[in-house]
């Protein structure tokens, strides 16, 4: 994680990727500007600044599992797609499924490909009318392609996936919901 500091003026800013070390800035006295999308402290503090980059320099990044991470749309941006994990008023967090990735950008550089809706589900108790929220995560996500593909793998051998029918009307390979056969 490389991080550094810039004079300007009678502050210092922090420059770098401090996302993941935020709350050591503050803690250390440091305070957000929006405008310029960095930390800064007062000149008067350059030593203790600097001793506390100098440490978070040497640091390896913290490894932050984003698998549980809620997703709030899919998005282009810069001809690659995106996942949306967090969002500003003008800026938002950028992943990729596997989380290689992470980085902010401009809600305005960004095209829309699709929004995840929260979706409210049985909460799995017995006797129980009451439902809970579920909200897409990057694990989620993961866990879905993973089995489309276990599924694809399945019919190309020439099986049925698990959860899957021949439909009687059309003869085609469905999901159980879709068919028109009762499940067994």
């Amino acid at each position: 994680m490389t991080i550094s500091t810039e004079k300007v003026g009678a502050r210092i800013y922090v420059t770098g990727n401090t996302f993941a070390v935020k709350n050591q800035l503050k803690a250390a006295g440091c305070h957000w500007d929006g405008d310029r999308k960095q930390w800064w402290i007062g000149a008067s503090k350059a030593v203790d600044i600097a001793s506390i980059v100098g440490s978070l320099d040497s640091q390896p990044a913290p490894n932050e599992d984003l698998a549980e991470k809620r997703v709030f749309a899919k998005v282009e941006y810069k001809n690659r797609t995106y996942y949306v994990i967090a969002e500003g008023s003008d800026r938002v967090r950028l992943t990729v499924l596997d989380g290689s990735i992470d980085l902010w950008a401009n809600k305005s550089d960004c095209n829309l490909i699709k929004e995840y809706q929260p979706r409210q589900v049985w909460d799995g108790r017995r006797y129980s009318n009451n439902t809970v929220t579920r909200y897409t995560t990057l694990g989620s996500l993961r866990n879905f392609i993973s089995q489309r593909k276990s599924d694809e793998a399945t019919v190309t051998a020439g099986g049925v996936p698990d959860g899957w029918c021949i439909d009687l009307e059309d003869g085609s390979l469905k999901p159980r919901h879709e068919c028109d056969i009762p499940a067994n």
